[in-house]
């Protein structure tokens, strides 16, 4: 696997790669290229369609490729045993139980072939799928620059049943559609519409009241500062500025950017009794309860 990577510096210094692209205002454009290295390499690997080819010949021959064991089959076999439950069956009399392994979902076919599957996708534009049927030695790779919409999901499914049954027996796209337009629902800014602004806000208090350094134990250190008479978010390692616009007393938005961006996102702000910010919640960054930040306090 010559051209496989986890280093984002290796994948941008490649003469032969692709750009992601999204789908804006009726047409596929490459808007923004993601930075991955922080979650590589669960979301960082860059590869070819032919060093994937290889790895899957090593998944589908037990750990053995060109006649050596690479890895031990006892120990590639532990990462396709299903570790735990992720579908329930619906009917439990007639479905059947999928599972997920060390990194594969599992499932049985109607003919009780063990099926494993991975997909990777973001919305900065890359969908990806593998597909094994290791008794039948078979398996497919699907790599797409785009945002996921379904389609390597479908191209492996269909292929899969031409192997099989000399037809495709469902129309797959028609079937992931549905599942994958409930996963590019927003996350956040789903109470309010915070395009529209109230017809009467509560004015903010003084931009003293909110100024200062805020900490949360899992996103770290937040910055509010004041810049040419505007209230200022500090973000990130990079300490990256984002403006804030005022909605309604101590409530402001901004827009946050990134894969998993969509509009406006709240940033509201508790104010003490001595009329100082003592916390503030991001509201994509609260999604999971996790996104308070409190004010640190000068060190005396």
């Amino acid at each position: 696997m010559n051209n496989t990577s986890s280093r984002y510096s290796d994948f941008i210094a490649a003469n032969n790669r692709a750009s992601g692209h999204i789908y804006f205002k009726g047409q596929w454009v490459a808007q923004e290229q993601r930075t991955p290295d922080a979650q590589s390499p669960a979301g960082g690997v860059s590869s070819s369609v032919h060093d994937m080819a290889q790895w899957m010949r090593l998944q589908l021959g037990k750990g053995i490729f060109d006649g050596l064991q690479i890895i031990n089959a006892e120990a590639l076999a532990e990462t396709h045993r299903p570790q735990m439950i992720s579908n329930p069956p619906q009917n439990p009399s007639i479905d059947r139980a999928e599972f997920y392994g060390l990194g594969w979902g599992i499932k049985y076919t109607d003919e009780g072939l063990v099926r494993l599957s991975h997909s990777g996708a973001f919305n900065l534009g890359a969908a990806t799928t593998v597909y094994l049927l290791p008794s039948e030695k078979l398996g497919i790779v699907v790599l797409t620059n785009s945002r996921p919409i379904g389609v390597p999901e479908t191209i492996a499914l269909s292929f899969l049943d031409l192997v099989q049954y000399g037809q495709i027996k469902r129309d797959y796209l028609k079937l992931l559609q549905s599942a994958f337009a409930a996963l590019d629902q927003p996350p956040y800014g789903t109470l309010i519409d915070y395009t529209k602004p109230l017809t009467q806000p509560l004015p903010a208090l003084s931009y003293n009241s909110y100024i200062g350094t805020y900490q949360n134990d899992y996103f770290g250190e937040i910055e509010i500062v004041e810049r040419d008479g505007k209230l200022i978010l500090l973000q990130g390692a990079q300490k990256k500025a984002f403006p804030l616009q005022h909605y309604n007393r101590d409530v402001f938005t901004y827009q946050p950017e990134g894969e998993n961006a969509f509009g406006l996102s709240a940033v509201t702000f508790t104010v003490g009794a001595d009329g100082k910010g003592t916390n503030v919640i991001i509201e994509n960054l609260n999604i999971l309860e996790q996104g308070t930040f409190h004010r640190l306090l000068p060190q005396k």
